[in-house]
């Protein structure tokens, strides 16, 4: 009888240490090696409301690209370089049931990362601007020029990952701190929570939820000077492969209410201002879809 307990006994021994080790600690860390190519394929959409020149319409936003980072570099301390590049952008956006010209322009950046995510310095790629295209709403602002969204960029510093490590149920804040090519600051504070350890595609992963708010207060170019005032909040869900050290899924929602308003001096009309006001819930889905080595 005591032969035939034994096995049942290892059995239940292997699966109790097994379990505990499933839900012990984890260090979240980032790993590529140098040539090593990360594609995400990611699609957003959005919806809400637009009012300018007079009238407020509905505004609905949809477009898809392959958000892809390749390292190029992993030096003696373990930090990363990175190059980020968007490819095969296509972007639509309707206000009042008709087609909004859009044309974005969005450089290549280069970060060096610490293993557990800090930045530790940014670089952005930027090239001239074409002289055409355009993304306008009735004609009013950003009228005959594409849109540079790498005004946004410029240096970069985030905290990353604790580096002790974490367990479900732990949350911790921190802030992103981001200069604008202008040099205006940019401030972003958020709680990252880890919800729980998950599969996903078979993959042991760390379900983390991190939710924002980043507040504009803005001064770019898009044809002519404009002002950008508002807020952005959101909540995202990442599916991280801590043993491979990336994040495989991340699924998040985001609502934005802003206010661009060309300054009077290069206002249409004599000096009189031009406004446009955007209320806009937005989801995007990022997955990754290959990693070449």
């Amino acid at each position: 009888m005591l032969k035939r307990r034994l096995p049942c006994l290892t059995i239940l021994a292997l699966l109790t240490v097994a379990l505990a080790a499933a839900h012990a600690d984890v260090t979240l860390t980032y790993k590529m090696t140098k040539g090593q190519i990360l594609r995400y394929q990611c699609t957003t959409t959005g919806n809400g409301t637009i009012t300018a020149t007079g009238r407020t319409g509905p505004v609905n936003m949809n477009s898809t690209f392959d958000y892809v980072m390749t390292c190029t570099g992993v030096d003696e301390k373990g930090n990363l370089t990175i190059l980020h590049a968007i490819e095969n952008l296509k972007a639509e956006a309707y206000w009042n049931g008709q087609q909004l010209p859009v044309d974005l322009s969005i450089p290549k950046i280069t970060t060096v990362i610490a293993p557990n995510g800090t930045t530790l310095s940014t670089q952005v790629h930027r090239e001239p601007a074409p002289a055409t295209g355009a993304i306008g709403l009735g004609g009013s602002i950003m009228q005959a020029s594409q849109f540079d969204v790498g005004q946004f960029f410029g240096e970069l510093h985030g905290p990353g990952f604790p580096k002790e490590s974490v367990k479900p149920e732990q949350h911790w804040k921190q802030s992103i701190q981001l200069k604008t090519q202008s040099g205006q600051p940019m401030v972003v504070n958020y709680t990252t929570s880890f919800l729980d350890y998950a599969k996903l595609r078979d993959t042991n992963c760390a379900r983390l939820q991190t939710d924002y708010e980043m507040p504009m207060d803005l001064g770019l170019m898009g044809g002519r000077l404009f002002n950008l005032n508002g807020t952005q909040k959101g909540s995202q869900v990442a599916y991280f492969d801590y043993a491979s050290g990336k994040t495989i899924r991340f699924d998040g929602i985001a609502d934005t209410e802003m206010v661009m308003e060309t300054p009077q001096l290069f206002s249409a009309g004599g000096g009189r201002q031009v406004a446009v006001k955007m209320n806009l819930r937005s989801n995007t889905s990022v997955v990754l879809k290959n990693s070449l080595r």
